[in-house]
């Protein structure tokens, strides 16, 4: 039996998509996998501020966004991916109840990013597994520029123990270096573990009949839209938006589709004529079913998970500058090659990670 825990009940794509292709890739290598329906006390928390009123406002806004995300990709969850029979809701909850396992895998997203709750959640450490299997990070992100004293010693103190330990961007493995003196790889974020006949398998049917630029951005980028709408008229087309947010719906587009599900998200990706995005994984599903991407640094900081995808693949000049229309095409050729060797790596680390030692 195989255990992997990650932020799978954040309400957004990536969150869902990323522990589902995980575990099909285990089970495909003939592993047992359960995902643990961890649900941490603070998931729902949207307090931000100290003023009562603030965070009533706050709380009641957000409540349609909290009500439909949770239905829409507990749903999924429920249907593709084998989480546990039971939930959980703190890493001495799992200690005491959680049946023990062979192996326990923490990983993918920012599951050590300190500047939020998960990275001081020792669930995401895999404390509850202490003294029982095997444990394993693949493809963990800090999300962070750098880590002070006291968190480098909370990394080299939680992950000690650990067989083996993988993180998604470069800039994360070498923190995780600088922080512990041990030894880590990057490796692909777990959607790359599926191809895209795969991934197709779960798309939905809709869409396949429209001609559309889709955008996939959080931040309400002003410029995004800009560059969409502009990309849109260059190729005769309408402007399609996804996100989570019903508050996006005052974003200048023909339609926006708020909180579908992730089948249509996939759907939405596959059939575009291009994407634009500032999103790693509107990016990684671009690239996957090999769309004619269109790439916005975020207006915040923590970018180095796209630029570390763009530069693998070779296709940082996919990154828009100064609002310029990009009209080179993509070699996909080019780009698989360059994503071959670093995929046959990640997948090599995880079988070998996993294999019984005579």
């Amino acid at each position: 039996m195989i255990y992997t825990i990650t932020c799978q009940r954040a309400r957004n794509y990536g969150a869902v998509l990323q522990p589902y292709a995980l575990a099909e890739f285990l089970k495909k290598n003939n592993n047992v996998v359960k995902v643990i329906d961890y649900k941490p006390k603070y998931l729902n928390q949207s307090l931000t501020s100290k003023n009562f009123v603030f965070n009533l406002v706050r709380s009641i806004i957000q409540f349609p966004d909290r009500y439909k995300g949770n239905r829409v990709f507990g749903t999924f969850l429920d249907r593709y991916v084998p989480l546990t029979t039971e939930s959980y809701s703190s890493c001495s909850d799992m200690e005491q109840r959680l049946p023990p396992a062979k192996i326990y895998i923490a990983g993918s997203d920012q599951i050590w990013n300190m500047n939020c709750p998960n990275g001081y959640d020792d669930s995401y450490f895999l404390k509850f597994a202490d003294g029982h299997g095997r444990k394993v990070a693949y493809a963990a992100s800090f999300a962070m520029e750098e880590l002070s004293d006291l968190q480098k010693e909370r990394v080299e103190s939680l992950t000690k123990d650990f067989y083996a330990v993988s993180i998604r961007e470069n800039s994360g493995t070498e923190l995780f270096k600088k922080a512990t003196n041990r030894k880590a790889i990057t490796v692909a974020d777990p959607v790359f573990l599926l191809s895209a006949s795969e991934w197709s398998k779960l798309a939905s049917e809709k869409y396949s009949k429209d001609k559309y630029v889709l955008v996939y951005a959080f931040y309400r980028q002003k410029e995004v839209f800009q560059y969409a709408k502009r990309l849109a008229e260059k190729e005769k087309c309408k402007v399609y938006f996804v996100n989570t947010a019903y508050l996006d719906c005052i974003m200048p587009c023909n339609k926006y589709l708020w909180c579908v599900s992730p089948n249509d998200f996939i759907a939405l990706i596959k059939n575009a004529e291009s994407v634009v995005t500032n999103s790693f994984h509107g990016l990684s599903f671009s690239l996957i079913f090999h769309k004619d991407v269109h790439v916005f640094y975020p207006p915040r900081k923590g970018n180095s998970r796209l630029e570390d995808i763009l530069k693998l693949t070779g296709l940082i000049n996919r990154v828009v500058r100064d609002n310029k229309i990009i009209k080179e095409n993509i070699d996909y050729r080019q780009v698989d090659r360059n994503l071959q060797l670093f995929m046959e790596n990640s997948k090599k680390f995880l079988i070998e990670t996993l294999v019984e030692k005579v």
